[in-house]
């Protein structure tokens, strides 16, 4: 999720935060939006496993997608939450730093090659994307089927990469390659 800013309320942070987010998204088409955290944002990573009970879990998932003015303003341990989307899309950060080989699994398709590696200190990350644009929306709760064809299709890739996945520890994720 993302703290807002400390020069701005809920709202208008929100207002911000989209701004900056569309323009990375369609006018940067950065992986890693850098935006967001220029006018600072700042992500808080909690663990699913860490809460103690399902309306825990709750809570925390409607904090990480909290964009009033479309849902209402959460909060957590006193201070207005926002969607993590507006630090970043790829959470990254929140990976434990730990030297090796790291699957990175996307939801949209960015102008570069299907899978792709980025090196970030000792680890090696390689980035899956979807082989077609996945056909729902995070907001769209209107149309199970749609749900049901993205299930589809990330299980087709799914059996794709893991087809692919001798080959790939050979070139890709290979130690200088």
């Amino acid at each position: 999720m993302a703290h807002i800013p400390r020069w701005s309320g809920p709202r208008l942070a929100v207002a911000a935060g989209l701004l900056a987010y569309n323009i990375d998204k369609h006018v940067l088409k950065t992986l890693h939006p850098r935006l967001g955290r220029k006018l600072g944002f700042r992500p808080e990573f909690v663990r699913a496993q860490d809460c103690g009970s399902p309306e825990q879990l709750a809570d925390l998932l409607l904090q990480s997608a909290s964009t009033p003015p479309f849902t209402p303003v959460l909060r957590r341990g006193g201070r207005a939450v926002l969607d993590g989307g507006l630090v970043d899309n790829v959470p990254v950060d929140a990976l434990d730093a730990a030297p090796g080989n790291v699957l990175v699994l996307v939801t949209r398709l960015y102008p570069r090659p299907r899978r792709f590696v980025m090196q970030s200190g000792g680890q090696r990350r390689l980035y899956l994307q979807p082989s077609q644009r996945v056909p729902i929306s995070s907001w769209d709760y209107t149309r199970p089927d749609a749900m049901t064809h993205a299930y589809e299709l990330g299980r087709r890739d799914g059996e794709t990469f893991l087809r692919e996945w001798p080959s790939i520890l050979n070139t890709e994720l290979k130690p200088g390659a």
